[in-house]
């Protein structure tokens, strides 16, 4: 199990084909395997694909602060330095969606190009309080007819991964064609969710993980590398997505129909193709 020793972390990461380089980061709630599964072998023949684990999460260190979006940018640039990559394209889900971002506006020269899955930015989707509302009390009643039942404290930032887990894609109705595992490929007494609660109960990331330093319009007009925003056509994140529009220079916009949120995991082969494509659009510019 490879290890660097990054800001006084040991980060867990994993390293597999050859080409020009490609560093994907997941979301919350998740870890490496999210891309290592299926996204990364299909990209190998291609590129050198790096994947890791961000702090607190998966086989990386969890202290007790250092989980706002800047810092975990500093993170990925430690990463880097240690794994000699001077330059790279960029893939991030949800808040590694935002982790990318932020590391492209500090370091740009490292940066070839962004593709941002279905992005979660802070400060952009404004948080929700699913209990108040009649959509999230049936989405709670299927969790529990699972024998999942949702801790009383459970923080904001996972709202949105139960609501996919439920199958709920769509804002009216259920979407479980999306869901061949859904609820049966998840335990919550598992290493993952066992992990997520410490984390939320035992650090500052639940306050943090809002802090939107970095990642302001300005910030975001002046990057000038080409940006890539994929989100699924049931994503609860489209209002990120028309900012991201709005306020990214070179953003092309990719929908993928009949997808939620977490579509990598049940479409990755919708992502890889287009993915393929948009970088070998800007390596020809270059």
């Amino acid at each position: 199990m490879p290890k660097a020793n990054v800001n006084g972390l040991n980060m867990h990461y994993q390293q597999s084909g050859q080409g020009r380089d490609l560093v994907m980061v997941h979301g919350l709630f998740s870890d490496l395997a999210f891309w290592y599964v299926s996204v990364l072998p299909a990209l190998a023949r291609g590129f050198r694909g790096t994947v890791y684990d961000l702090r607190g999460h998966g086989f990386t260190d969890m202290p007790p602060q250092g989980y706002t979006v800047s810092a975990m940018a500093a993170d990925l640039h430690g990463l880097l330095d240690q794994l000699g990559i001077e330059r790279a394209h960029f893939v991030g889900h949800s808040f590694g969606g935002a982790v990318s971002l932020c590391y492209a506006t500090l370091y740009p020269e490292r940066v070839w190009s962004v593709t941002l899955v279905d992005a979660s930015v802070p400060g952009l989707q404004p948080a929700l309080l699913p209990r108040r509302r009649p959509r999230w009390r049936r989405i709670h009643s299927r969790l529990r007819q699972a024998g999942l039942e949702v801790p009383k404290n459970l923080p904001r930032v996972a709202y949105g991964f139960l609501e996919e887990l439920a199958g709920w894609g769509h804002p009216e109705e259920p979407f479980s064609r999306e869901h061949p595992i859904g609820l049966d490929g998840w335990n919550v007494n598992s290493r993952v969710t066992r992990r997520w609660l410490r984390l939320m109960r035992s650090t500052s990331a639940a306050r943090e993980f809002g802090d939107a330093s970095g990642l302001r319009a300005k910030n975001l007009r002046q990057l000038d590398r080409p940006t890539l925003a994929i989100f699924g056509q049931f994503s609860n994140r489209l209002k990120t997505l028309r900012y991201l529009e709005q306020n990214l220079p070179r953003c092309k916009k990719v929908i993928v129909p009949d997808a939620g949120h977490i579509f990598p995991v049940f479409k990755p082969r919708i992502l890889v193709e287009e993915l393929k494509k948009f970088i070998q659009g800007v390596e020809c510019e270059e």
